[in-house]
């Protein structure tokens, strides 16, 4: 799970929810609900989406019914895909400022143990502990 600070407020983000933001990313901020789905049968399958409506626009996605679509990437999504009755689309600029704290943050985390591994001091362990601590890297 990873915390970051986005406009002033904290913010906890779980490995699925990352994973389904650089799905959306990916994508071309739309996709279809199939996209979202992780597992190797049908047994084992499990959505990657929060469920909570308001956890999705949290985050940045919203889910749009094919009679409610407004912008012209949500029409042009269903053009191109006719069968679908509902698509996830994502706000590019918060979905974008949450994925740059991530990796912001996992580049930070990175260098501080490639730096103890190499030093080997004790001084670079004190630092990471303290980074880690004090801002909530990755928890």
């Amino acid at each position: 799970m990873y915390q970051i600070k986005l406009n002033g407020k904290s913010l906890k983000v779980t490995a699925a929810e990352h994973r389904a933001l650089s799905t959306l990313s990916r994508s071309d901020w739309a996709a279809k609900r199939a996209a979202f789905v992780e597992g190797s049968s049908p047994r084992y399958q499990q959505s990657i989406l929060p469920r909570d409506a308001d956890r999705r626009q949290l985050l940045g996605i919203k889910e749009v019914w094919k009679d409610l679509a407004k912008s012209r990437r949500e029409k042009q999504f269903f053009v191109d895909h006719p069968r679908c009755q509902t698509g996830l689309f994502g706000n590019p600029r918060r979905i974008n400022a949450i994925l740059n704290s991530i990796h912001k943050q996992s580049d930070e985390q990175s260098r501080l143990e490639l730096e103890y591994t190499r030093s080997g001091q004790s001084a670079w362990l004190d630092e990471l502990a303290s980074k880690t601590s004090n801002s909530g890297n990755h928890v």
